[in-house]
């Protein structure tokens, strides 16, 4: 027998099962809002349906500041001949044409950790290697796009 998500959360609450509640709540965040039957706010109550709100509503706010505001680069290669003005010019492209949009598709947005591999492996035209994986370094460094994984827990 399976279990639909609200039913499964509401019996993870009930009982107090850690690893149900963490699981099933984040299978909640990719559910769009308009999926919900009345059925399901009436099993979980306006408490728990508030969270799942606003918690969708954050993650959704974090994932626009991302888009919108490409990396500021930090770092100049040494091995780059190109002034930084014009190599955040071209980050900021690449940003725009192949990633940001990957990550607010409003039917199949990519998740944090596929967004991290397109950075990896995306290179950035007009930026050294040396740069590119110095800006991808960073933005492992400040947990950029982890904070989404953050809110869901």
């Amino acid at each position: 027998m399976s279990l639909m998500p609200a039913h499964k959360l509401s019996l993870a609450i009930r009982f107090q099962t850690k690893d149900w509640t963490e699981a099933v709540f984040k299978v909640f965040m990719d559910i769009p809002l308009q999926n919900f039957t009345i059925e399901d706010a009436a099993l979980l109550g306006q408490p728990i349906m508030m969270l799942i709100m606003t918690t969708q509503a954050a993650i959704r706010n974090h994932r626009l500041l991302v888009a919108y505001n490409p990396l500021k680069l930090q770092y100049h290669g040494t091995t780059c001949r190109k002034s930084m003005t014009t190599c955040q010019c071209n980050w900021e492209n690449t940003w725009w044409d192949r990633l940001a949009w990957h990550y607010l598709h409003p039917d199949f947005p990519c998740s944090p950790q596929a967004i991290l591999l397109k950075l990896e492996q995306t290179p950035v035209l007009g930026v050294t290697t040396e740069c590119w994986m110095q800006a991808v370094k960073t933005i492992k460094e400040q947990r950029i796009f982890e904070v989404e994984d953050d809110l869901k827990a």
